[in-house]
């Protein structure tokens, strides 16, 4: 006798599962860092934003594109010092190399942003919170440049990820004070107890609960830099693909011996960013 046949509840489509954290290219403010090879990170934005509302925009922050329509980053991005800014102010590039040649090998798309969902509890002194979904105006095309992250389900979501190591890419400056970098570089990363961030940030005003994410050499030759900010900190799961684990939030300056880059822990925010996706 064959079982009666389950009709299939429709479903909302839970992004950052599937078809996702794959990126085309062989893997082999970004300190301590290399050129990354075209296309190893299909799924990074460069967020383009104008912070003086005179209509120019400039490559300030990163992001991680999680739908074809949504970007996430950091809250602090979507600040310029007190001020909120407005979904106009931005435009995402997904599909970048290096911004200042057009003949990289590159096909990057750029999409306006139409929607901010900024989290309503950032605290801008202690980045605690330090959280946004951009809305684009229209999906981007997937393919080989352009693909998404996983977010981090399963046991990644319960992961303490310590000893791990992990990888970073942005447009960030190359030392600070130093030049912002035009092509996407990359590094990798061990990701360290909450405890070591704890003793690193010990003289701040900022308690560390399990919503940051510590990672960075603690000798000082590899961190994020201004300008990364927003990007992913990525690890490659069990099934070989990347998942954003951390949004690049701050730090000490950028590759300060003793300190390492403070992260949004993505996983504690699962719950917030998915009702965001639609």
């Amino acid at each position: 006798r064959t079982p009666p046949v389950q009709q299939p509840r429709p479903q909302q489509k839970k992004w950052g599962t599937e078809d996702c954290g794959v990126a085309s290219s062989a893997l082999v403010r970004i300190v301590g860092g290399r050129e990354s090879n075209l296309g190893a990170w299909p799924w990074i934005a460069l967020l383009f934003i104008d912070v003086h509302g005179n209509g120019v925009r400039s490559p300030l922050c990163g992001g991680a594109l999680v739908t074809p329509r949504h970007v996430l980053t950091a809250a602090h991005c979507t600040f310029s010092g007190n001020r909120s800014l407005t979904p106009d102010a931005f435009v995402a590039r997904l599909g970048e190399h290096d911004y200042l040649s057009t003949d990289d090998g590159a096909n990057p798309v750029d999409e306006p942003v139409v929607r901010i969902d900024r989290h309503a509890q950032f605290n801008s002194r202690t980045y605690l919170n330090d959280v946004a979904v951009l809305t684009l105006r229209r999906p981007v095309p997937l393919g080989k440049d352009i693909a998404l992250i996983c977010l981090p389900y399963g046991p990644l979501r319960t992961d303490e990820y310590q000893s791990r190591m992990a990888n970073i890419a942005g447009w960030g400056e190359l030392y600070y004070g130093g030049p912002s970098s035009a092509s996407l570089q990359d590094t990798r990363i061990p990701i360290q107890s909450l405890d070591t961030c704890k003793e690193s940030f010990k003289r701040t005003s900022i308690t560390f609960t399990d919503h940051y994410l510590c990672a960075g050499s603690l000798k000082g030759d590899k961190d994020a830099c201004r300008g990364d900010s927003g990007g992913p900190l990525m690890l490659l799961d069990d099934q070989q693909r990347f998942t954003i684990i951390g949004i690049t939030s701050f730090g000490r300056r950028c590759a300060e011996p003793g300190y390492p880059g403070v992260y949004t822990r993505v996983a504690k925010y699962l719950d917030w960013i998915q009702p965001k996706l639609v």
